[in-house]
């Protein structure tokens, strides 16, 4: 039986599975991929996989580059 792993396409460590019971006594497993405030379609659009840590990241990139966009237009 083969394996299914996903990999981050940011820092290529292997995203973590965890499972939840979506019908009584039905498991299904699922990827604890990012979720991004701000480009929150990214994987959806571009088929691009982050870990957590790496959305957090891209987040926190995409923030300080809105608040020196607002900074420059004073």
């Amino acid at each position: 039986m083969l394996k299914q792993i996903m990999m981050c396409d940011m820092c290529g460590e292997e995203i973590p599975t965890y499972e939840k019971e979506v019908l009584r006594g039905i498991r299904k497993k699922f990827y604890k991929t990012g979720k991004s405030k701000y480009m929150p379609h990214l994987e959806d659009t571009l088929h691009i996989h982050f870990c957590e840590k790496c959305t957090a990241q891209i987040d926190i990139n995409i923030l300080e580059w809105k608040l020196s966009v607002m900074e420059n237009c004073k």
